[in-house]
């Protein structure tokens, strides 16, 4: 924070504190005050000493309510004020919030994009390297060598992984994949997920998809159902400094 910044805060700060010892410097308080400070130690000896005391009470608790007034009306000051930064800074922040959401959408659809391209490119190798398999097994039938001494085909190489970083100067985005579920058929799923316990179903899914019982789901217009339940990744955008 600049010292200049500094100065103007102070400036601000003296400023509301003298409006206040303005309006402090009210009669009534003035008199409150002289009340409060007679009062210690004061003993009632009659009557006429409690309705006096009952009198000066009444002055301190009009000197209390002017207190409250003045620090209200003032206090309304700084509100006031919060409301004008607040109002202010939001058209810029939203405009800004409106950029990283474009951007992000951007990269969630690039990795889409991307994902698919690499899918494809899976499948293709497989088919590939089923059509060679299927050849040399032929041509081992047609040279009568036995089954057992054909070589094994070669397996299709396994895709790349999506890209979850993207480098960007001294910044990186992070792209984040968010399980998600809701419920469509409570009589097919475990009775714990009735709520639904989305804590519970989504463990359990994850321990499916790693043991290889269920596949994995896309994005919502992709989901699985599994027991009842509904899954599907949402993608999440973060920008880091690197």
């Amino acid at each position: 924070m600049s010292d200049q910044l500094q100065h103007q805060e102070h400036a601000l700060v003296a400023t509301t504190r003298g409006l206040l010892a303005q309006r402090l410097e009210d009669p009534a308080i003035a008199a409150g005050l002289e009340v409060a400070l007679a009062a210690r130690g004061r003993i009632i000896a009659s009557a006429e000493d409690a309705a006096i005391v009952a009198g000066l009470a009444g002055k301190i608790a009009v000197a209390l309510k002017a207190v409250k007034r003045a620090k209200d009306d003032v206090g309304e000051i700084p509100r006031a004020m919060v409301a004008a930064i607040n109002a202010a800074a939001k058209l810029k922040a939203d405009a800004l919030e409106a950029g990283k959401k474009s951007l992000a959408d951007a990269t969630i659809a690039w990795t889409r994009q991307e994902n698919e391209r690499i899918s494809v490119a899976h499948r293709e190798n497989v088919r590939r390297a089923n059509l060679e398999a299927a050849r040399a097994r032929e041509a081992a039938a047609a040279a009568g060598t036995p089954e057992e001494d054909v070589p094994p085909p070669l397996e299709a190489p396994a895709p790349p992984p999506a890209p979850t970083a993207i480098a960007g100067g001294s910044t990186q985005q992070v792209i984040t994949e968010i399980l998600k579920c809701e419920l469509i058929d409570p009589l097919a799923c475990d009775v714990s997920w009735l709520r639904l316990d989305e804590a519970a179903a989504k463990e359990r899914f994850r321990g499916e998809m790693q043991r290889g019982e269920s596949e994995r789901p896309g994005d919502r217009l992709h989901p699985i159902d599994y027991r009842g339940v509904r899954f599907w990744f949402e993608q999440s955008v973060s920008t880091r400094s690197r």
